[in-house]
């Protein structure tokens, strides 16, 4: 069984780097909100925190675990922080939140399906 992958990291030319940027894992002391998918990070669990400028301005991003993980997995090369749910959704056609999935997937999905099941009939020719 092959195993899935995806790749929808953003191109590095399409982003500015930040000019100073520190990554930190950190435990809440108190309620922090995911800069990615909105979900509460409450007290005790581990969060990152990323805190640098770009463009010269100062910016802050808190992310709990699951969307660094799903960051990690499927943009290894390159993101922009706070964009990873609507960027998943352009990729993939997929809101990692919600569950949604796009209607141009749905319809790939029956093509595929429909040429699957005209490519996978055998007819045997008698000889």
């Amino acid at each position: 069984m092959s195993e899935f992958h995806c790749d929808c990291s953003i191109d590095p030319y399409d982003y500015e780097a930040a000019d100073v940027c520190r990554e930190e894992t950190l435990t809440a002391r108190k309620e922090h909100v995911c800069s990615e998918c909105g979900s509460t990070i409450p007290p005790g669990d581990q969060y990152e925190r990323v805190t640098g400028m770009w463009d010269g301005y100062w910016s802050t991003y808190k992310t709990c675990l699951t969307c660094v993980r799903i960051r990690r997995d499927y943009c290894p090369s390159g993101w922009i922080y706070g964009e990873l749910r609507s960027h998943l959704w352009e990729c993939m056609g997929l809101d990692y939140v919600s569950g949604a999935v796009a209607s141009w997937i749905e319809e790939e999905e029956e093509n595929d399906l429909r040429e699957r099941k005209r490519t996978t009939r055998i007819v045997e020719v008698p000889r």
